[in-house]
């Protein structure tokens, strides 16, 4: 997967599936440090039975919602939609996990 589109009139710029899939990064572990008490490294983590349901709601609400955005835009049926935005999702968590303590004060959270 390329993580970097080249545009005309830009220099570079996320793919969309590569940005749709840091938002799931980022929606989900914004959601996470609302509810989850533990941490490991820089990410929320769930101690409980009742914080793990509610972040795999969360992940899967997303997710939910990511899959319409990349069918719209793309053009492409539900299937191909989820199979993409998940192996986006896959091939960033790495990426994401480095990234995240450095980029979590430049984001602004917004309501779900």
């Amino acid at each position: 997967m390329s993580y970097k589109v080249q545009h005309q009139n830009e220099q570079w710029a996320p793919s969309p599936l590569v940005a749709y899939a840091m938002q799931y990064h980022e929606r989900c572990e914004m959601f996470d440090e609302t509810v989850c008490t533990e941490t490991r490294g820089s990410l929320a983590y769930p101690a409980t039975r009742e914080q793990r349901r509610a972040s795999n709601r969360n992940a899967k609400c997303v997710h939910a919602d990511l899959v319409c955005h990349v069918m719209g835009s793309m053009g492409i049926d539900e299937m191909e939609a989820r199979k993409r935005l998940q192996r986006a999702i896959s091939e960033t968590a790495r990426e994401f996990v480095k990234t995240w303590k450095s980029r979590r004060s430049t984001i602004k959270e917004e309501p779900q």
